[in-house]
């Protein structure tokens, strides 16, 4: 059975106000689970830097979710986070 991986943001950090804007996140903590249906689970934390730049649409705090946090980190991290968590999930 293939591992299912749940990618929970834990803690956010930022700015009160920033070049404009409020509520500016800079820093997202997040801790990513691996089970592999078979009782076997791992679990990794990490951290995540958000880009300071004009070009990427702002996101304000009360919209971020981690339906828009987790892809970013997925495809930043997720190759490694699989290396780790399969090495710890057998």
């Amino acid at each position: 059975m293939p591992n299912t991986y749940t990618w929970t943001a834990t803690n956010l950090i930022g700015y009160p106000q920033y070049e404009g804007e409020t509520d500016v996140i800079t820093t997202v903590f997040y801790t990513v689970t691996a089970d592999d249906g078979a009782g076997h689970t791992a679990s990794l934390q990490n951290i995540q830097q958000t880009p300071l730049d004009p070009l990427v649409p702002f996101i304000p705090y009360p919209d971020l979710t981690n339906d828009i946090f987790i892809p970013l980190a997925a495809i930043l991290t997720l190759e490694g986070v699989k290396v780790v968590l399969r090495k710890f999930a057998k």
